[in-house]
Protein backbone atom coordinates (compact mmCIF):
# COMPACT_ATOMS: atom_id res chain seq x y z
CA UNK A 1 0.00 0.00 0.00
CA UNK A 2 1.53 3.32 -1.04
CA UNK A 3 0.17 6.77 -0.28
CA UNK A 4 1.04 10.27 -1.40
CA UNK A 5 4.19 11.54 0.29
CA UNK A 6 5.07 15.18 -0.29
CA UNK A 7 8.02 15.74 2.03
CA UNK A 8 10.81 13.49 3.19
CA UNK A 9 13.47 14.87 5.49
CA UNK A 10 16.87 13.28 5.98
CA UNK A 11 18.13 13.85 9.53
CA UNK A 12 21.13 12.11 11.15
CA UNK A 13 20.00 9.34 13.50
CA UNK A 14 21.77 10.65 16.58
CA UNK A 15 20.33 14.12 16.10
CA UNK A 16 16.81 12.88 15.38
CA UNK A 17 16.29 10.87 18.55
CA UNK A 18 18.19 13.23 20.83
CA UNK A 19 15.42 15.76 20.36
CA UNK A 20 11.64 15.71 20.80
CA UNK A 21 9.35 15.13 17.84
CA UNK A 22 8.27 18.18 15.83
CA UNK A 23 5.07 18.27 13.77
CA UNK A 24 5.06 20.90 11.04
CA UNK A 25 2.33 23.50 10.91
CA UNK A 26 -0.26 21.94 8.62
CA UNK A 27 1.64 18.67 8.81
CA UNK A 28 -1.42 16.47 9.47
CA UNK A 29 -2.79 15.57 6.03
CA UNK A 30 -5.04 13.15 4.22
CA UNK A 31 -2.69 10.43 2.95
CA UNK A 32 -4.16 10.51 -0.55
CA UNK A 33 -4.85 14.18 -1.27
CA UNK A 34 -2.06 15.59 0.96
CA UNK A 35 -4.21 18.67 1.63
CA UNK A 36 -3.82 20.58 4.87
CA UNK A 37 -4.83 23.89 6.39
CA UNK A 38 -7.31 24.71 3.62
CA UNK A 39 -11.12 24.88 3.62
CA UNK A 40 -11.68 21.34 2.38
CA UNK A 41 -8.83 19.76 4.31
CA UNK A 42 -9.30 17.53 7.32
CA UNK A 43 -9.03 13.91 8.42
CA UNK A 44 -12.34 12.03 8.45
CA UNK A 45 -12.90 9.18 10.91
CA UNK A 46 -11.38 5.98 9.53
CA UNK A 47 -9.18 7.78 6.98
CA UNK A 48 -5.50 7.13 6.37
CA UNK A 49 -3.39 10.22 7.03
CA UNK A 50 0.24 11.33 7.22
CA UNK A 51 2.06 13.35 9.85
CA UNK A 52 4.98 15.40 8.53
CA UNK A 53 7.74 16.92 10.61
CA UNK A 54 11.16 16.02 11.98
CA UNK A 55 12.46 13.62 14.64
CA UNK A 56 9.30 11.54 14.16
CA UNK A 57 11.23 8.28 14.02
CA UNK A 58 14.71 6.84 14.38
CA UNK A 59 15.48 6.35 10.71
CA UNK A 60 15.29 8.48 7.55
CA UNK A 61 14.08 5.34 5.75
CA UNK A 62 10.56 4.15 6.53
CA UNK A 63 10.05 1.39 9.09
CA UNK A 64 6.92 -0.47 8.00
CA UNK A 65 4.58 -2.91 9.65
CA UNK A 66 2.63 -5.67 7.91
CA UNK A 67 -0.43 -4.69 9.92
CA UNK A 68 -1.34 -1.42 11.70
CA UNK A 69 0.10 -1.19 15.22
CA UNK A 70 -0.15 1.55 17.87
CA UNK A 71 3.64 1.56 18.45
CA UNK A 72 6.17 1.27 15.65
CA UNK A 73 9.92 1.75 16.03
CA UNK A 74 9.44 3.42 19.46
CA UNK A 75 7.04 5.95 17.92
CA UNK A 76 3.42 6.33 18.98
CA UNK A 77 0.69 8.83 18.08
CA UNK A 78 -2.28 9.93 20.16
CA UNK A 79 -5.27 12.02 19.11
CA UNK A 80 -7.40 14.01 21.54
CA UNK A 81 -10.96 14.96 20.54
CA UNK A 82 -14.25 15.47 22.35
CA UNK A 83 -12.62 15.00 25.75
CA UNK A 84 -11.26 11.57 24.79
CA UNK A 85 -7.85 10.23 23.78
CA UNK A 86 -7.28 7.69 20.99
CA UNK A 87 -4.22 5.65 20.04
CA UNK A 88 -3.53 5.81 16.30
CA UNK A 89 -2.73 2.57 14.40
CA UNK A 90 0.50 3.12 12.42
CA UNK A 91 1.68 1.46 9.23
CA UNK A 92 4.93 3.35 8.49
CA UNK A 93 7.31 5.60 10.41
CA UNK A 94 10.39 7.56 9.36
CA UNK A 95 12.17 10.62 10.75
CA UNK A 96 10.18 12.85 8.40
CA UNK A 97 6.79 11.19 8.03
CA UNK A 98 4.29 8.89 9.75
CA UNK A 99 1.48 7.00 8.04
CA UNK A 100 -1.47 6.09 10.25
CA UNK A 101 -5.22 5.63 10.28
CA UNK A 102 -7.56 7.80 12.34
CA UNK A 103 -9.75 5.59 14.54
CA UNK A 104 -13.36 5.53 13.38
CA UNK A 105 -14.47 6.37 16.93
CA UNK A 106 -12.93 9.87 16.84
CA UNK A 107 -15.80 12.40 16.98
CA UNK A 108 -16.30 15.14 14.41
CA UNK A 109 -14.89 18.54 15.40
CA UNK A 110 -11.59 20.05 16.50
CA UNK A 111 -8.79 17.68 17.47
CA UNK A 112 -5.12 17.66 18.42
CA UNK A 113 -2.38 15.14 17.68
CA UNK A 114 0.77 14.34 19.66
CA UNK A 115 3.75 12.27 18.49
CA UNK A 116 5.82 10.56 21.19
CA UNK A 117 9.39 9.38 20.62
CA UNK A 118 12.33 8.54 22.89
CA UNK A 119 13.53 12.14 22.73
CA UNK A 120 10.21 13.56 23.92
CA UNK A 121 6.70 14.35 22.79
CA UNK A 122 5.77 16.92 20.19
CA UNK A 123 3.60 19.92 20.87
CA UNK A 124 -0.07 19.23 20.21
CA UNK A 125 -0.82 19.78 16.52
CA UNK A 126 -4.29 21.05 15.72
CA UNK A 127 -6.42 19.62 12.91
CA UNK A 128 -10.09 19.22 12.01
CA UNK A 129 -12.13 16.02 11.89
CA UNK A 130 -14.97 16.50 9.36
CA UNK A 131 -17.64 13.89 8.68
CA UNK A 132 -16.16 13.48 5.19
CA UNK A 133 -12.99 14.69 3.45
CA UNK A 134 -12.28 12.40 0.51
CA UNK A 135 -8.77 12.22 -0.92
CA UNK A 136 -8.26 10.43 -4.24
CA UNK A 137 -5.41 7.99 -4.72
CA UNK A 138 -3.41 8.63 -7.89
CA UNK A 139 -1.17 6.48 -10.05
CA UNK A 140 1.85 8.67 -9.22
CA UNK A 141 1.56 9.37 -5.50
CA UNK A 142 4.18 12.16 -5.54
CA UNK A 143 1.81 14.75 -7.05
CA UNK A 144 -1.71 15.23 -8.36
CA UNK A 145 -1.28 12.86 -11.26
CA UNK A 146 -3.58 10.46 -13.04
CA UNK A 147 -6.43 9.30 -10.84
CA UNK A 148 -6.34 5.67 -9.73
CA UNK A 149 -9.52 4.93 -11.67
CA UNK A 150 -10.87 2.01 -13.66
CA UNK A 151 -13.73 1.67 -16.12
CA UNK A 152 -16.82 0.02 -14.62
CA UNK A 153 -19.00 -1.87 -17.10
CA UNK A 154 -21.72 -4.44 -16.33
CA UNK A 155 -20.39 -4.83 -12.80
CA UNK A 156 -16.83 -5.58 -13.95
CA UNK A 157 -13.82 -3.29 -13.49
CA UNK A 158 -11.13 -3.15 -16.13
CA UNK A 159 -8.60 -0.81 -17.81
CA UNK A 160 -6.72 1.43 -15.42
CA UNK A 161 -7.38 4.94 -16.72
CA UNK A 162 -4.42 6.39 -18.62
CA UNK A 163 -3.47 8.50 -21.61
CA UNK A 164 -3.83 5.47 -23.86
CA UNK A 165 -6.86 4.02 -22.03
CA UNK A 166 -9.26 6.95 -21.68
CA UNK A 167 -12.92 6.60 -20.78
CA UNK A 168 -15.81 8.08 -22.77
CA UNK A 169 -18.39 10.60 -21.60
CA UNK A 170 -21.20 8.59 -20.02
CA UNK A 171 -18.89 5.75 -18.89
CA UNK A 172 -18.82 4.78 -15.24
CA UNK A 173 -15.50 4.96 -13.41
CA UNK A 174 -14.39 3.63 -10.03
CA UNK A 175 -12.30 6.06 -7.95
CA UNK A 176 -10.16 4.80 -5.05
CA UNK A 177 -9.37 7.02 -2.08
CA UNK A 178 -9.65 7.53 1.66
CA UNK A 179 -11.63 9.84 3.95
CA UNK A 180 -15.15 9.32 2.59
CA UNK A 181 -16.55 8.71 6.07
CA UNK A 182 -19.93 7.01 6.36
CA UNK A 183 -21.26 6.53 2.81
CA UNK A 184 -24.76 7.37 4.04
CA UNK A 185 -23.70 10.55 5.83
CA UNK A 186 -21.06 11.73 3.36
CA UNK A 187 -22.31 14.60 1.21
CA UNK A 188 -19.73 14.78 -1.54
CA UNK A 189 -19.86 16.08 -5.09
CA UNK A 190 -17.41 14.89 -7.75
CA UNK A 191 -16.56 17.35 -10.50
CA UNK A 192 -14.75 16.49 -13.72
CA UNK A 193 -13.47 19.51 -15.65
CA UNK A 194 -15.73 21.65 -13.47
CA UNK A 195 -18.90 19.69 -14.35
CA UNK A 196 -20.75 17.67 -11.75
CA UNK A 197 -20.50 13.91 -12.29
CA UNK A 198 -23.32 11.59 -11.27
CA UNK A 199 -22.37 9.41 -8.30
CA UNK A 200 -23.79 5.94 -8.85
CA UNK A 201 -22.30 4.21 -5.80
CA UNK A 202 -20.18 4.69 -2.66
CA UNK A 203 -18.44 2.11 -0.49
CA UNK A 204 -16.43 2.69 2.69
CA UNK A 205 -13.96 -0.15 3.22
CA UNK A 206 -13.13 -1.65 6.60
CA UNK A 207 -9.45 -1.13 5.77
CA UNK A 208 -9.83 2.63 5.34
CA UNK A 209 -9.91 2.55 1.54
CA UNK A 210 -13.05 3.94 -0.09
CA UNK A 211 -14.62 3.55 -3.54
CA UNK A 212 -16.81 6.03 -5.39
CA UNK A 213 -18.45 5.06 -8.69
CA UNK A 214 -19.16 8.05 -10.94
CA UNK A 215 -20.52 8.56 -14.44
CA UNK A 216 -18.46 10.82 -16.69
CA UNK A 217 -20.41 13.99 -17.60
CA UNK A 218 -21.41 14.77 -21.17
CA UNK A 219 -18.95 17.00 -22.98
CA UNK A 220 -15.91 15.89 -20.96
CA UNK A 221 -12.93 15.45 -23.30
CA UNK A 222 -9.18 15.72 -22.68
CA UNK A 223 -6.03 13.94 -21.52
CA UNK A 224 -5.70 15.59 -18.13
CA UNK A 225 -9.14 16.63 -16.93
CA UNK A 226 -9.09 17.80 -13.30
CA UNK A 227 -11.10 15.74 -10.82
CA UNK A 228 -12.25 17.62 -7.72
CA UNK A 229 -14.46 17.00 -4.73
CA UNK A 230 -16.78 19.60 -3.24
CA UNK A 231 -17.91 19.13 0.34
CA UNK A 232 -19.74 21.88 2.16
CA UNK A 233 -19.04 24.33 -0.66
CA UNK A 234 -15.24 23.90 -0.48
CA UNK A 235 -13.40 22.73 -3.61
CA UNK A 236 -10.54 20.23 -3.39
CA UNK A 237 -8.59 19.15 -6.53
CA UNK A 238 -7.71 15.48 -6.15
CA UNK A 239 -6.38 14.13 -9.47
CA UNK A 240 -6.67 13.85 -13.24
CA UNK A 241 -8.62 11.65 -15.66
CA UNK A 242 -8.20 10.91 -19.36
CA UNK A 243 -11.50 11.18 -21.25
CA UNK A 244 -11.96 10.80 -25.00
CA UNK A 245 -15.30 11.13 -26.76
CA UNK A 246 -13.83 9.20 -29.72
CA UNK A 247 -12.67 6.36 -27.47
CA UNK A 248 -9.11 6.68 -28.80
CA UNK A 249 -5.90 8.08 -27.34
CA UNK A 250 -7.16 11.35 -25.93
CA UNK A 251 -6.40 14.85 -27.18
CA UNK A 252 -5.29 17.47 -24.66
CA UNK A 253 -5.62 21.02 -25.96
CA UNK A 254 -2.82 22.11 -23.63
CA UNK A 255 -0.54 19.12 -24.24
CA UNK A 256 0.56 16.83 -27.02
CA UNK A 257 -1.91 16.46 -29.88
CA UNK A 258 -3.25 13.15 -31.16
CA UNK A 259 -1.13 13.60 -34.31
CA UNK A 260 1.94 14.20 -32.14
CA UNK A 261 1.33 10.98 -30.23
CA UNK A 262 0.74 8.99 -33.42
CA UNK A 263 3.95 10.30 -34.98
CA UNK A 264 5.92 9.65 -31.81
CA UNK A 265 4.59 6.10 -31.62
CA UNK A 266 5.65 5.44 -35.21
CA UNK A 267 9.11 7.01 -34.81
CA UNK A 268 9.86 6.32 -31.15
CA UNK A 269 9.70 10.02 -30.21
CA UNK A 270 9.48 13.64 -31.34
CA UNK A 271 12.00 16.42 -31.91
CA UNK A 272 10.52 19.25 -29.87
CA UNK A 273 11.05 22.95 -29.19
CA UNK A 274 9.91 24.55 -25.92
CA UNK A 275 9.80 28.33 -25.58
CA UNK A 276 9.22 29.98 -22.21
CA UNK A 277 8.69 33.73 -21.99
CA UNK A 278 8.61 35.47 -18.60
CA UNK A 279 8.06 39.01 -17.31
CA UNK A 280 9.27 39.95 -13.84
CA UNK A 281 7.73 43.01 -12.24
CA UNK A 282 7.41 44.94 -8.98
CA UNK A 283 3.83 45.55 -7.88
CA UNK A 284 2.84 49.21 -8.17
CA UNK A 285 6.26 50.35 -9.40
CA UNK A 286 4.97 51.66 -12.75
CA UNK A 287 6.23 51.42 -16.36
CA UNK A 288 9.82 50.45 -16.98
CA UNK A 289 10.19 48.61 -13.65
CA UNK A 290 9.86 45.10 -15.11
CA UNK A 291 12.20 43.04 -17.23
CA UNK A 292 11.68 40.16 -19.62
CA UNK A 293 13.59 36.91 -19.94
CA UNK A 294 13.25 33.93 -22.25
CA UNK A 295 14.28 30.27 -22.17
CA UNK A 296 14.30 27.74 -25.00
CA UNK A 297 14.83 23.99 -24.87
CA UNK A 298 15.30 21.72 -27.89
CA UNK A 299 15.29 17.97 -27.33
CA UNK A 300 14.01 14.63 -28.51
CA UNK A 301 11.22 13.33 -26.31
CA UNK A 302 10.64 9.58 -26.31
CA UNK A 303 7.20 8.11 -26.87
CA UNK A 304 7.32 6.47 -23.41
CA UNK A 305 7.98 9.83 -21.74
CA UNK A 306 5.20 11.51 -23.72
CA UNK A 307 2.60 8.92 -22.76
CA UNK A 308 3.60 9.00 -19.08
CA UNK A 309 3.51 12.80 -18.82
CA UNK A 310 0.56 14.88 -17.60
CA UNK A 311 0.68 18.66 -17.86
CA UNK A 312 0.37 20.54 -14.60
CA UNK A 313 -1.81 23.09 -16.40
CA UNK A 314 -4.72 20.71 -15.85
CA UNK A 315 -3.94 20.31 -12.16
CA UNK A 316 -4.06 24.01 -11.32
CA UNK A 317 -7.81 24.08 -10.91
CA UNK A 318 -9.38 27.58 -11.03
CA UNK A 319 -11.14 28.31 -7.76
CA UNK A 320 -8.92 26.00 -5.71
CA UNK A 321 -6.00 26.53 -3.32
CA UNK A 322 -2.84 24.52 -2.71
CA UNK A 323 -0.23 24.59 0.04
CA UNK A 324 3.39 23.75 0.75
CA UNK A 325 5.69 23.97 3.74
CA UNK A 326 9.35 23.65 4.65
CA UNK A 327 11.66 23.93 7.65
CA UNK A 328 15.33 24.72 7.99
CA UNK A 329 16.37 21.14 7.20
CA UNK A 330 14.04 20.46 4.27
CA UNK A 331 12.85 21.82 0.99
CA UNK A 332 9.38 22.84 -0.12
CA UNK A 333 6.86 20.03 -0.44
CA UNK A 334 4.74 21.01 -3.41
CA UNK A 335 1.10 19.98 -3.56
CA UNK A 336 0.10 20.61 -7.15
CA UNK A 337 1.32 24.13 -7.62
CA UNK A 338 4.36 24.72 -9.84
CA UNK A 339 7.66 24.83 -8.00
CA UNK A 340 11.23 25.64 -8.93
CA UNK A 341 11.00 23.31 -11.91
CA UNK A 342 7.95 25.25 -13.10
CA UNK A 343 8.38 24.83 -16.84
CA UNK A 344 9.25 21.14 -16.69
CA UNK A 345 5.87 20.53 -15.09
CA UNK A 346 4.08 21.76 -18.21
CA UNK A 347 6.10 19.94 -20.88
CA UNK A 348 8.68 17.17 -20.47
CA UNK A 349 12.24 17.96 -21.46
CA UNK A 350 13.49 15.16 -23.69
CA UNK A 351 16.25 12.70 -22.94
CA UNK A 352 18.45 13.82 -25.87
CA UNK A 353 19.22 17.57 -26.34
CA UNK A 354 19.22 18.97 -29.90
CA UNK A 355 21.70 21.57 -31.12
CA UNK A 356 19.83 24.58 -32.56
CA UNK A 357 22.89 26.67 -33.36
CA UNK A 358 24.82 29.35 -31.44
CA UNK A 359 21.73 31.52 -30.83
CA UNK A 360 17.96 31.70 -31.30
CA UNK A 361 16.71 34.84 -33.04
CA UNK A 362 13.49 36.35 -31.73
CA UNK A 363 11.74 39.14 -33.63
CA UNK A 364 8.69 41.00 -32.34
CA UNK A 365 7.11 44.47 -32.10
CA UNK A 366 10.09 45.62 -30.00
CA UNK A 367 12.65 44.62 -32.63
CA UNK A 368 15.11 41.72 -32.99
CA UNK A 369 16.63 39.98 -29.95
CA UNK A 370 18.62 36.81 -29.30
CA UNK A 371 18.75 33.95 -26.84
CA UNK A 372 22.29 32.67 -26.45
CA UNK A 373 23.28 29.02 -26.14
CA UNK A 374 24.30 28.07 -22.58
CA UNK A 375 24.43 24.32 -23.23
CA UNK A 376 23.48 21.91 -25.98
CA UNK A 377 19.79 22.44 -26.66
CA UNK A 378 19.42 25.11 -23.94
CA UNK A 379 19.17 28.87 -24.61
CA UNK A 380 18.40 31.95 -22.55
CA UNK A 381 18.36 35.72 -22.94
CA UNK A 382 17.23 39.02 -21.45
CA UNK A 383 14.96 41.10 -23.68
CA UNK A 384 15.10 44.89 -23.92
CA UNK A 385 12.68 47.01 -25.94
CA UNK A 386 14.97 49.22 -28.03
CA UNK A 387 11.99 50.64 -29.91
CA UNK A 388 10.47 52.02 -26.69
CA UNK A 389 12.76 51.53 -23.64
CA UNK A 390 9.98 52.59 -21.21
CA UNK A 391 7.93 49.54 -22.25
CA UNK A 392 8.84 45.90 -21.66
CA UNK A 393 9.78 43.84 -24.70
CA UNK A 394 6.99 41.24 -24.55
CA UNK A 395 4.15 43.49 -25.66
CA UNK A 396 1.05 41.88 -27.24
CA UNK A 397 1.59 40.79 -30.82
CA UNK A 398 3.20 38.28 -33.17
CA UNK A 399 6.73 36.97 -32.70
CA UNK A 400 9.05 34.91 -34.91
CA UNK A 401 11.48 32.35 -33.50
CA UNK A 402 14.32 31.13 -35.74
CA UNK A 403 17.47 29.05 -35.44
CA UNK A 404 19.78 26.67 -37.25
CA UNK A 405 21.82 23.78 -35.92
CA UNK A 406 22.82 20.20 -36.60
CA UNK A 407 20.10 18.86 -34.34
CA UNK A 408 17.21 21.01 -35.52
CA UNK A 409 18.19 22.13 -39.01
CA UNK A 410 17.23 25.63 -40.11
CA UNK A 411 13.75 26.39 -38.78
CA UNK A 412 11.32 29.21 -38.02
CA UNK A 413 8.12 29.41 -36.00
CA UNK A 414 5.44 31.99 -35.26
CA UNK A 415 3.98 32.54 -31.78
CA UNK A 416 1.55 35.07 -30.33
CA UNK A 417 1.66 36.91 -27.00
CA UNK A 418 -1.56 38.31 -25.52
CA UNK A 419 -2.17 41.32 -23.26
CA UNK A 420 -0.63 41.22 -19.77
CA UNK A 421 -2.51 41.08 -16.48
CA UNK A 422 -2.16 44.19 -14.29
CA UNK A 423 -2.56 43.92 -10.51
CA UNK A 424 -4.98 46.71 -9.52
CA UNK A 425 -5.38 46.78 -5.72
CA UNK A 426 -1.68 46.78 -4.80
CA UNK A 427 -1.57 47.51 -1.04
CA UNK A 428 -0.25 50.86 0.12
CA UNK A 429 3.33 50.81 1.36
CA UNK A 430 4.13 47.92 -0.94
CA UNK A 431 7.61 47.09 -2.20
CA UNK A 432 9.84 48.79 -3.32
CA UNK A 433 8.96 51.23 -0.53
CA UNK A 434 8.32 48.82 2.35
CA UNK A 435 6.58 45.59 3.21
CA UNK A 436 2.78 45.59 3.13
CA UNK A 437 1.13 44.16 6.26
CA UNK A 438 -1.56 41.48 5.97
CA UNK A 439 -3.67 39.92 8.69
CA UNK A 440 -3.90 36.15 8.65
CA UNK A 441 -7.36 36.50 10.23
CA UNK A 442 -8.86 38.29 7.21
CA UNK A 443 -9.54 37.13 3.65
CA UNK A 444 -6.96 38.41 1.17
CA UNK A 445 -8.57 39.62 -2.06
CA UNK A 446 -6.58 40.61 -5.16
CA UNK A 447 -8.04 42.23 -8.27
CA UNK A 448 -6.62 42.66 -11.76
CA UNK A 449 -7.37 43.77 -15.29
CA UNK A 450 -6.14 42.62 -18.69
CA UNK A 451 -5.17 39.17 -19.89
CA UNK A 452 -7.03 36.97 -22.36
CA UNK A 453 -10.01 34.64 -21.85
CA UNK A 454 -8.75 31.18 -21.01
CA UNK A 455 -5.62 32.46 -19.25
CA UNK A 456 -5.17 31.91 -15.53
CA UNK A 457 -4.03 33.95 -12.57
CA UNK A 458 -2.01 32.32 -9.83
CA UNK A 459 -1.72 34.14 -6.48
CA UNK A 460 0.87 32.93 -4.00
CA UNK A 461 1.32 34.11 -0.41
CA UNK A 462 4.64 33.21 1.23
CA UNK A 463 5.70 33.73 4.84
CA UNK A 464 8.87 32.78 6.72
CA UNK A 465 9.59 32.53 10.44
CA UNK A 466 13.08 33.68 11.39
CA UNK A 467 14.36 33.56 14.96
CA UNK A 468 17.73 35.02 16.03
CA UNK A 469 18.64 35.46 12.35
CA UNK A 470 18.04 31.74 11.80
CA UNK A 471 15.49 30.46 9.32
CA UNK A 472 13.01 28.21 11.15
CA UNK A 473 10.17 27.39 8.77
CA UNK A 474 8.03 28.81 6.00
CA UNK A 475 4.72 28.22 4.30
CA UNK A 476 3.16 29.13 0.99
CA UNK A 477 -0.48 29.10 -0.11
CA UNK A 478 -1.32 29.27 -3.82
CA UNK A 479 -4.74 29.84 -5.35
CA UNK A 480 -5.86 29.93 -9.00
CA UNK A 481 -8.59 31.68 -10.96
CA UNK A 482 -9.64 32.30 -14.55
CA UNK A 483 -8.22 35.60 -15.79
CA UNK A 484 -11.59 36.88 -17.02
CA UNK A 485 -13.04 36.73 -13.48
CA UNK A 486 -10.88 39.70 -12.44
CA UNK A 487 -10.41 38.79 -8.77
CA UNK A 488 -9.34 36.04 -6.39
CA UNK A 489 -9.70 35.66 -2.64
CA UNK A 490 -7.41 33.61 -0.41
CA UNK A 491 -9.61 32.69 2.57
CA UNK A 492 -8.42 33.47 6.08
CA UNK A 493 -8.61 29.77 6.88
CA UNK A 494 -5.88 29.18 4.27
CA UNK A 495 -3.73 32.09 5.49
CA UNK A 496 -3.61 30.42 8.91
CA UNK A 497 -1.31 27.90 7.26
CA UNK A 498 1.39 30.62 7.04
CA UNK A 499 3.67 31.28 10.01
CA UNK A 500 3.61 34.74 11.57
CA UNK A 501 6.52 36.86 10.32
CA UNK A 502 8.92 37.40 13.21
CA UNK A 503 10.72 40.01 11.09
CA UNK A 504 9.11 42.52 8.74
CA UNK A 505 9.63 41.83 5.06
CA UNK A 506 10.18 38.07 5.35
CA UNK A 507 7.10 37.35 3.28
CA UNK A 508 5.87 38.00 -0.25
CA UNK A 509 2.64 38.14 -2.21
CA UNK A 510 2.95 37.21 -5.89
CA UNK A 511 0.39 37.63 -8.65
CA UNK A 512 1.24 35.49 -11.68
CA UNK A 513 -0.51 35.53 -15.04
CA UNK A 514 -0.22 32.31 -17.06
CA UNK A 515 -1.31 32.16 -20.67
CA UNK A 516 -2.73 28.88 -21.89
CA UNK A 517 0.11 26.78 -23.38
CA UNK A 518 0.21 27.06 -27.18
CA UNK A 519 1.35 24.53 -29.73
CA UNK A 520 3.16 25.90 -32.79
CA UNK A 521 4.48 24.19 -35.88
CA UNK A 522 8.13 24.90 -36.75
CA UNK A 523 8.87 24.91 -40.48
CA UNK A 524 11.90 24.26 -42.63
CA UNK A 525 13.90 22.08 -40.24
CA UNK A 526 13.96 18.79 -38.35
CA UNK A 527 11.58 19.78 -35.53
CA UNK A 528 8.26 17.95 -35.26
CA UNK A 529 6.44 20.28 -32.87
CA UNK A 530 6.87 23.31 -30.66
CA UNK A 531 5.17 24.60 -27.53
CA UNK A 532 5.23 28.03 -25.92
CA UNK A 533 4.30 29.08 -22.38
CA UNK A 534 4.28 32.72 -21.33
CA UNK A 535 3.73 34.20 -17.90
CA UNK A 536 4.29 37.41 -16.00
CA UNK A 537 4.29 38.23 -12.34
CA UNK A 538 4.21 41.14 -9.93
CA UNK A 539 5.44 40.86 -6.37
CA UNK A 540 5.34 42.83 -3.15
CA UNK A 541 7.15 42.35 0.13
CA UNK A 542 4.73 41.28 2.84
CA UNK A 543 4.48 40.76 6.57
CA UNK A 544 1.80 38.37 7.83
CA UNK A 545 0.56 39.06 11.36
Amino acid sequence: MFFKSTLFLVVPLAVAFAQPAVVFTGGVRNAASARSGLPNAGIAPGAWFVVQGRNLGASPSPVRSDAPTTSLGATSVQVSAGGQQFDVPLLSVSSGEILGRLPVEVPVGDATLTVRVAGGASDAAKFTVPASSFGLLTVNQTDDAGAMARDFFNGVTFNLNSLLNPVKPGDEVLLWGTGLGSPDAAIVEILVQGASAEITGKVTGDNGLDLIRVRMPAGADGCGLPVATRIGGALNPVGLLSVSAAGQACLDQNGFSADDLAKAKANGGLNTAYLFLMRYGVAGAGPGSSFDIGFANFSRVSYDLMTAFRSNWAQNVPGACYAANTDNQGSFSTQGQPGADFFGEFYPFGEAPLDAGPMINVTGPGGPQQMQRVDTGLYTGFFLNFTNPAVSYFTPGDYTLAGSGDGTGGFSANVKIGPPVVWQNVPSGAFPGAAATFSRDKDLKLTWTGGSPGDRVWVAAYSAEITDNTFVRAGVVSCYEQTQNGSLTIPASALQFLPVNSMDGTGFVFLYSMAAPQRFQPTGGKLDAGYVLSLSYSATLASFK
